[in-house]
């Protein structure tokens, strides 16, 4: 809003307007495998933040393009590559035709891209889409590529539960809950203002996986809606729809079409029981379901099952972004909701919505872990600018530690935050090199010399 209200301004003014998105000639090079490829030299000075495709499905929405979009950035800050998944469509909201990809952030925070590589790829037996636009955006508040985008966050104040929480604290790892439990007897969920939630599953060893369906709910009266956008994602590890080439666990196989199947509950007017059906096909050990909610979206049962019909998924554990909660205006102030932390937005400036804060004067951690192994050489705790009038101050120092490959955390280092680390303060560790890390944490000291917090945007790995 800041930046429409600016532009209108500074149009008023006579001024000229500079343009946030910058159009890309699709024009591309079919590769020897089959994929898409579109190199594009930005102007002199550029600095993109991110690449955007919009699109529509040639075909039908019952044969929809599934594939990934991944860009690969150079300039003086070196080459990174980041990645977006195509989810398929969905039924209730078919209008979700966007594959949007952040770029990671390099070590020196120098953003300027001297060459940017395209590349789209389809699933097999996936047609291709009709292109709209492709643009790259820039001057925009910062989406970065992480490697722990959408893992679970912790941080020393979290969320309240509420009445939809879960029977196990799978918002910290992996649990068996409401969702696997074989009861049936849900339901849990989240009260979210069209934001995402996911749940990922653990199968216990790879088993070929032909359908996913959710068991939800909808009564208007209540705030309870469908959840929309719903699709899955499904690897040898826990799967991300976007991340880091390389660093995030990109998806082997990702789901069809979302269908909606649904009947009044008894006895009621408003209040409704549903199923959405995924098709997925794979050999998988690992199945992510992600959805938008408006309101409660809330959920009795996930079920996974087999090319033989048979349920897979009864009595195993899973993990869920963000905690089960209570309605917002009866959150914790600047709590963690197992999400903020890991949303792949960083807020350069005092954003309450995205901010988990820390008390100056009683300190506190935030944390991120996750289940396979990865080869991480940085770590970065995204800092709002100080507004000492407000409170907000930066801390003196971080100490950053990470978790190994046997989940035993490392020894912290002491680190000073920056003023500006590109699109905000923040406080950087790298790793030692070839470092096999499971997991994150930043730890702010008591600072008795302020008053007010400490304000963290974001806690991304590269």
């Amino acid at each position: 809003m800041w930046w429409a209200y600016s532009d209108l301004a500074n149009y008023l003014a006579g001024q000229s307007i500079g343009n946030m998105e910058v159009g890309i000639s699709w024009q591309p090079t079919t590769l020897i495998d089959g994929s898409r490829q579109q190199v594009w030299t930005p102007s002199s000075g550029s600095k993109p933040t991110s690449v955007r495709l919009d699109f529509n499905d040639s075909t039908s929405m019952q044969s929809p393009w599934r594939g990934r979009l991944t860009v690969k950035v150079e300039g003086p800050g070196g080459i990174r590559t980041a990645f977006a998944q195509r989810l398929g469509s969905d039924s209730i909201n078919p209008y979700y035709n966007s594959v949007f990809v952040p770029l990671p952030v390099p070590a020196n925070g120098d953003m300027t891209a001297t060459r940017l590589t395209i590349t789209m790829t389809r699933e097999s037996g996936s047609p291709w889409p009709t292109l709209q636009r492709l643009v790259a955006a820039q001057y925009e508040p910062v989406s970065i590529a992480s490697a722990n985008f959408e893992e679970p966050s912790t941080a020393s104040r979290v969320v309240q539960s509420g009445q939809y929480a879960d029977s196990a604290d799978t918002h910290e790892g992996f649990a068996v809950g409401k969702l696997t439990d074989g009861n049936g007897n849900g339901a849990m969920g989240w009260n979210l203002y069209d934001a995402r939630f996911s749940v990922t599953l653990d199968l216990g060893s790879s088993q070929n996986v032909t359908v996913v369906s959710l068991t939800t709910h909808s009564d208007q009266t209540k705030g309870i809606n469908w959840p929309r956008e719903v699709a899955a994602t499904a690897g040898a590890c826990p799967p991300h729809a976007r991340g880091i080439s390389g660093k995030s666990c990109a998806p082997l196989t990702s789901s069809g079409e979302a269908t909606l199947t649904s009947q009044r509950t008894p006895g009621s007017v408003t209040s409704y029981s549903g199923t959405i059906t995924l098709p997925i096909t794979g050999n998988v050990q690992y199945v992510t379901v992600t959805g938008l909610g408006s309101g409660w979206a809330l959920l009795d049962v996930i079920e996974v099952k087999n090319n033989e019909g048979a349920v897979i998924s009864t009595g195993k554990s899973y993990t869920v972004t963000p905690k089960p909660s209570v309605e917002p205006v009866y959150r914790l102030v600047y709590g963690d909701d197992s999400h903020k932390l890991v949303d792949g937005a960083v807020s350069g400036d005092f954003f309450p919505p995205m901010d988990v804060g820390i008390p100056s004067n009683e300190g506190g951690n935030v944390e991120s872990t996750w289940v396979s192994p990865r080869a991480i050489s940085s770590v970065n705790v995204w800092l709002t600018r100080a507004v000492p009038d407000r409170g907000i101050h930066i801390p003196h120092i971080v100490t950053i530690q990470w978790r190994n490959q046997d989940r035993q955390w490392q020894a912290g280092a002491a680190v000073v935050p920056q003023v500006s680390c590109g699109p905000a303060p923040c406080a950087k560790q790298a790793l030692p090199m070839g470092s096999q890390v499971t997991g994150v944490r930043a730890t702010f000291p008591i600072q008795t010399t302020t008053k007010g917090w400490f304000m963290v945007s974001e806690l991304s790995t590269q």
